[in-house]
């Protein structure tokens, strides 16, 4: 154990480091002003300081992780059954495979692809502020506390997601050959990734939605899913099991989906009240904003936009956890809107009512509460899973 803390300290203590750093590394963005800012911005995002500090720590304190909870094993048996010479099995994503195989011919052991993907998915999050880094003050932490967790278990899907998000923010840009290379990549990691190429093709040309369709849209099926919650559950209980009967569990870890499957469909009527109060939250904070004029970058629109749609869409497939995993790709858009909703609140101080910057603070308070109070709850005896961070470096 690190400095001797038992497992449980040592889990909460990194978490809650890698947090700060990064809240209080992207915060030094604040204090530098007019040209000096934008001369950061004019550099390479590799070429920025504050970059390297967060994205090491990262990379350092989950790359190198040892065991940590599910599916961590599964891709450790893969890596080390192509370093012995093993051949690609499938044909739907031989870019993981070339991503691997390469990796054992330079020698590297089964961290360095762990390492590799935690760095490319904080980088393709920052790359996507990268001409205005400041919002990172909010953004990374949200994303931190909304999706570390789902981006260690399913770190390959993530993988592929840090491609499309390069890619997404490369067409914004004007460079659509290196888009169109990134947006490519991405189904070779992850073939769950080649439907969200043409979407996020389309999600960008979207510049606004009318209220009343998004509200409207909201409620019927917020209220729907209410009234037929156990109809859903046990529907999508059933889709994984067929999903279980038809696939392999040498390529999917189908226990995994089990167990997950099981805890997604063990939400209550209360729960489901509390995540639909934080969505309309969100929902009122875009159009706010945006008729006070301060998602006037086509970007920002367009990223918040996502996410407010990205609501609906969880909303339709999030009672399933195979479709609730496709839907991440998307769903990461409303991880992101937060951070953004979140600075304007109270980086921008102006920006927002008294009325906002509450609504906010609470739909605040409810993601990193259960973002700490799941990390105090974390048990060892619960099946085979180590849901502790514990390192063995080889």
């Amino acid at each position: 154990m690190l400095f001797g803390f038992d497992e449980k300290f040592q889990t909460i203590f990194l978490f809650i480091f890698t947090l700060l750093i990064f809240f209080v590394v992207p915060s030094t963005y604040l204090n530098i002003k007019g040209g000096k800012l934008e001369k950061i911005y004019s550099k390479s995002l590799l070429k920025d300081g504050r970059f390297w500090v967060v994205c090491i720590v990262y990379f350092v304190i989950f790359g190198f992780r040892y065991n940590y909870l599910q599916d961590w094993s599964q891709y450790v048996r893969y890596y080390e059954y192509i370093q012995s010479g093993g051949e690609n099995n499938g044909w739907r994503e031989p870019g993981f495979y070339i991503f691997v195989k390469m990796l054992t011919i330079l020698g590297f052991n089964y961290y360095a692809m762990f390492v590799i993907e935690c760095f490319m998915w904080i980088f393709s999050i920052c790359y996507l502020f990268k001409d205005n880094r400041k919002y990172l003050v909010w953004v990374l932490p949200f994303v931190f506390v909304t999706s570390t967790n789902l981006a260690l278990v399913i770190s390959r899907q993530f993988f592929a997601m840090s491609f499309l998000l390069l890619a997404y923010r490369d067409y914004w840009d004007g460079k659509n050959l290196r888009a169109l290379i990134f947006a490519c990549i991405a189904p070779m990691l992850h073939f769950s990734a080649v439907i969200w190429v043409p979407v996020f093709y389309f999600l960008k040309k979207i510049e606004f939605v009318k209220p009343v369709w998004m509200v409207a849209a909201f409620l019927v099926i917020t209220v729907s899913s209410s009234v037929f919650f156990d109809i859903l559950a046990s529907s999508a209980e059933s889709i994984t099991v067929l999903f279980n009967l038809f696939f392999d569990s040498a390529v999917y870890d189908v226990s995994t989906l089990d167990s997950l499957q099981s805890e997604t469909t063990g939400a209550n009527l209360r729960q489901m009240l509390t995540l639909s109060i934080t969505r309309g939250i969100y929902i009122y904070s875009y159009y706010y904003f945006r008729k006070r004029g301060f998602l006037s970058n086509p970007i920002m629109n367009n990223i918040a936009l996502i996410g407010s749609l990205a609501i609906i869409v969880d909303l339709l497939l999030g009672y399933n956890m195979i479709f609730s995993r496709f839907a991440t790709y998307i769903r990461i858009f409303y991880d992101i809107g937060w951070g953004i909703f979140s600075y304007m609140a109270f980086v921008r101080i102006k920006a927002a009512s008294t009325t906002s910057k509450i609504l906010i603070f609470l739909a605040m308070f409810y993601m990193f509460g259960s973002f700490f109070l799941g990390l105090g709850g974390r048990k060892a005896e619960v099946s085979d899973v180590n849901p502790f961070l514990i390192y063995e470096i080889k």
